[in-house]
């Protein structure tokens, strides 16, 4: 098992997991808001702004997809365990 071992490094990785779920946020409103029949979305995690369109919900989706498994890998580095879950979507 890998432990967290010390402060700063704690620290980083709650940093990269707030991170995550900011974009997981952000991913999640913009999906919404276009399968609520808006043409566009101007998706702002924090980082960038992109315009979003209804053509681009399967990039959305992988986008989606790889937040979550960011955010459970840095998850799992933090509790120091060494399986990561990985949706099945």
């Amino acid at each position: 098992m890998t432990r967290v071992r010390d402060y700063e490094e704690e620290a980083y990785i709650r940093e990269r997991i707030c991170k995550a779920e900011t974009r997981i946020a952000a991913i999640e409103d913009a999906h919404t808001a276009l399968a609520s029949g808006a043409t566009s979305y101007t998706l702002d995690d924090g980082q960038t702004r992109q315009s979003v369109t209804k053509a681009q919900m399967g990039e959305l989706r992988i986008a989606l997809n790889e937040a979550i498994l960011s955010r459970d890998m840095w998850k799992s580095r933090l509790n120091g365990v060494d399986n990561i879950h990985r949706p099945g979507w």
